[in-house]
């Protein structure tokens, strides 16, 4: 084969390698772009996360305190001095929490929720003796016409936190915890719910383990 045939066959290959060097170019700067798009897009989006998370919402709290008095006992299996029927002067600890103040600049006015909640700790478990179901003391006082409140849980400051809870927010919903102090103690049983259980607003008796005392909130229906 002589020089001048061999000549075009040469060109020919000469331009398909430059072609695919070209090709492998074009190829390998669009994915560096691509990879460094995205590194960058990455770091602007970790940049604004931080941003967003150094900014703080606006919190209020307020703190609502009732005193009360009440009578119980404790039933098996608990072992104590609390099995014998005893007094406690009691303090409900309410606080209420908002990411706004309304028209008066205030979460709520101190005296109109204390006035209703202390209505209703009044009318259900101040000067009342609090028993569980199967207490015979309690059985015995409730056929003898006393104050009585029954709940289907131990009447222990627990249970009553969750109670003055419970019936708080059918009233005021911003509620975030009730705490629950008896005499002569130093400790706080705190009680608090996740916002997303629904808690129906109707005055019915509740269905459900640890709720059955609700019903005693028919007492208060005039507040809604």
């Amino acid at each position: 084969m002589s020089f001048t045939t061999f000549l075009p066959h040469y060109i020919l290959l000469l331009f398909e390698i430059t072609v695919t060097l070209f090709i492998l170019i074009i190829i390998t700067y669009l994915i560096w772009e691509w990879l460094m798009g995205s590194e960058i897009a990455e770091r602007r989006v970790i940049k604004n996360m931080w941003r967003c998370k150094m900014v703080k919402e606006d919190k209020y709290e307020i703190e609502v305190r009732i005193q009360f008095r009440y009578g119980h006992r404790l039933l098996p299996p608990y072992k104590g001095k609390c099995n014998n029927a005893h007094g406690e002067g009691g303090t409900a600890i309410l606080i209420f929490e908002c990411d706004k103040l309304d028209r008066n600049d205030m979460v709520f006015d101190f005296g109109e929720v204390k006035k209703n909640i202390k209505k209703i700790i009044d009318d259900n478990l101040d000067h009342a003796y609090l028993f569980k179901t199967g207490d015979e003391v309690g059985k015995f006082l409730k056929s003898k016409k006393y104050k009585v409140f029954e709940f289907s849980n131990q009447p222990t400051a627990e249970n009553i936190a969750r109670f003055i809870y419970d019936i708080t927010y059918l009233f005021y919903p911003q509620i975030k915890r009730v705490g629950s102090i008896e005499s002569f103690e130093d400790s706080i049983a705190w009680y608090e719910r996740d916002k997303d259980i629904i808690i129906c607003r109707e005055l019915k008796p509740f269905i459900g383990e640890g709720v059955k005392e609700l019903v005693a909130i028919w007492k208060v229906k005039n507040l809604i």
